[in-house]
C-alpha cells in the first residue's frame, strides 16, 4: 500500500488515502453533497501521484497533469520571512549576552551576599 492525497475541486489537498502499490493517476471521488441524495455527483479526486517536496500548498493542476505550488509568490515570501534565519555568528552572540546577563545578576547576589555578611557581623 502508498499513500495517495485525496483533493478538493480546485486541486488542494484534503486528505491522505491508502492506495495499492500499483495504482497510479487520478481517480474521481462521487459522492453526494446531503446524506440523503441518491444521484451521486463529483466531490474530488484521489491523487496516486508522489506530491514532490518544497511545495508549501501543493495543487493538483489538471491542465498539466502534475503537482504544482498553490500558494502565490507573496505568501510564500511572509512565510519565508517569519523564518528565524540567524546565522551561526548571530546564534552565538545571542548566546554570550544571556551569559553576560547572568554572570552580572550572579555578581550582584554575591555583592547581596556579601553586605548581608558585614550586617550580621556589626549586629
Amino acid at each position: 500500500m502508498k499513500e495517495a492525497i485525496q483533493i478538493n475541486l480546485d486541486g488542494f489537498y484534503v486528505e491522505p488515502t491508502l492506495v495499492a502499490d500499483s495504482v497510479t493517476g487520478v481517480f474521481p471521488i462521487m459522492g453526494s453533497e446531503v446524506e440523503s441524495a441518491e444521484q451521486q455527483v463529483l466531490i474530488g479526486h484521489t491523487v496516486a501521484v508522489e506530491v514532490p517536496p518544497g511545495l508549501y500548498k501543493p495543487r493538483w493542476d489538471f491542465e498539466l497533469a502534475k503537482w504544482v505550488e498553490g500558494m502565490d509568490q507573496k505568501e510564500i515570501d511572509v512565510l519565508q520571512n517569519n523564518v528565524s534565519t540567524m546565522t551561526d555568528t548571530e546564534v552565538i552572540g545571542r548566546e554570550l549576552a544571556q551569559l553576560k546577563l547572568k554572570a552580572m545578576q550572579q555578581q550582584n547576589e554575591i555583592q547581596a551576599l556579601k553586605n548581608e555578611l558585614v550586617q550580621a557581623k556589626h549586629s
